[in-house]
């Protein structure tokens, strides 16, 4: 162990209020939230910067403001402060009988790489019971922002830069028909032939979500005032394309299956499909469970080892 006698003479109470301090914006602040007086408080960050040699924090008459060194420390101790929130997490779930994994997931994921990690880990923990949650995918991002759900996967066009977003490559969207629609079994179709027609799409497909391929091609692009309907749900909209209300996107493993099953037509494009991102996402300020960390683990273990097949 590096730098004992440090470790040993550290108030590490101490650390604990330069978190509430950061958090809560301002030492009168952090005192009302810690229930102390403002110079206590004060004096608490005082020590703290005294044991460490370096300011933290810029005071002053109206500025209240991280130093460069008091920024380094707030990230790496707030590391510190979720690894001891874990160890309670732990104290308190080894009296659970009940063990949860709790994922939030957008309904039209596709990745093979998510599913191998959730038959991993449950044949390496078979006593945690899973529960998963459905979601539109920009819900799926604001419940983990705001500390509703500790682990989301959904669509982006890109990784977040204030959640911890991890890819899971990506899928493919096609564009389907049902039996009742008049393009059902038609060959040789254009997406010109597509103009005249109802479209069925994702809530999330529009440019600035996670189908935004989709919309470049869909919605977004050339079918905006043909759509009739839409849902959050792969099977309400093919619930809704079945019905003959128009036409709709589906992953392409999903729509082939029913292709196969004559309950489905392809449209066109056929070549070059709209491809989605799918990402798994935490929130760097909010603990997890061992549970939710060991998942996480394993699926980054798994995504590193090029899993996933």
């Amino acid at each position: 162990m590096r730098n004992e006698r440090f470790l040993r003479e550290l108030d590490w109470n101490l650390i604990f209020i330069f978190q509430v301090i950061v958090e809560a914006g301002s030492i009168t602040a952090a005192a009302e939230r810690l229930l102390r007086t403002q110079p206590s408080v004060s004096n608490a960050l005082s020590r703290l910067e005294t044991a460490l040699g370096h300011r933290l924090i810029h005071r002053a008459r109206g500025t209240f403001r991280l130093t460069d060194y008091g920024q380094l420390f707030h990230e790496e101790t707030l590391r510190v402060v979720h690894g001891v929130e874990r160890i309670a997490d732990l104290a308190m779930d080894g009296a659970k009988a009940d063990r949860q994994l709790r994922l939030l997931v957008a309904n039209h994921i596709d990745s093979p790489l998510f599913d191998q990690a959730l038959r991993d880990f449950h044949e390496r923990q078979p006593g945690v019971k899973i529960e998963i949650e459905t979601a539109p995918s920009g819900m799926v991002v604001e419940r983990v922002r705001k500390g509703e759900a500790a682990i989301g996967v959904c669509i982006l066009n890109r990784a977040l830069p204030d959640l911890v977003s991890r890819y899971l490559g990506s899928s493919r969207m096609g564009f389907y028909c049902g039996r009742r629609h008049p393009l059902f079994g038609r060959q040789g179709l254009t997406l010109d032939d597509l103009d005249a027609h109802n479209y069925i799409s994702f809530e999330s497909d529009h440019l600035d979500a996670g189908l935004e391929a989709v919309a470049r091609l869909g919605l977004g692009n050339r079918f905006r005032d043909n759509r009739i309907a839409g849902s959050a749900n792969d099977e309400e909209i093919l619930r809704l394309i079945e019905a003959g209300i128009g036409f709709g996107p589906l992953n392409v493993s999903m729509g082939t299956l029913y292709v196969r099953e004559g309950r489905l037509w392809q449209l066109p494009p056929y070549d070059d499909l709209p491809g989605v991102r799918n990402y798994l996402i935490t929130n760097p300020s909010l603990s997890m469970t061992r549970e939710d960390v060991a998942f996480v683990d394993l699926l980054e273990a798994l995504r590193d080892a090029g899993g996933g097949a």
